[in-house]
C-alpha cells in the first residue's frame, strides 16, 4: 500500500498501483532493500523465524 497523505490524509485510498507514483513506488522499494541489507534481513529469514514460531505453535496446541 501507498497513500498520498497531502491528497489522502485518511489513508482510505492506495496509490500503489497508480502509474502517476512509480517512481515513488521504486524509490520506496529500493530503501526498503536497503534497510534488509542493513539488518541482514531477508525472505529465508522470514521463513525460517515463521517456521521456527509454528514449530513452537503447533507443541503448544498439540497438533
Amino acid at each position: 500500500e501507498l497513500y498520498d497523505l497531502e491528497k489522502d490524509p485518511r489513508e482510505m485510498n492506495s496509490v500503489y498501483d497508480d502509474p502517476a507514483y512509480a517512481e515513488v513506488r521504486e524509490m520506496m522499494h529500493k530503501k526498503f532493500e536497503e534497510v534488509r541489507m542493513k539488518y541482514g534481513d531477508s525472505d529465508a529469514n522470514d521463513k525460517r523465524f515463521l517456521d521456527e514460531y509454528m514449530e513452537v505453535y503447533n507443541k503448544r496446541n498439540g497438533k
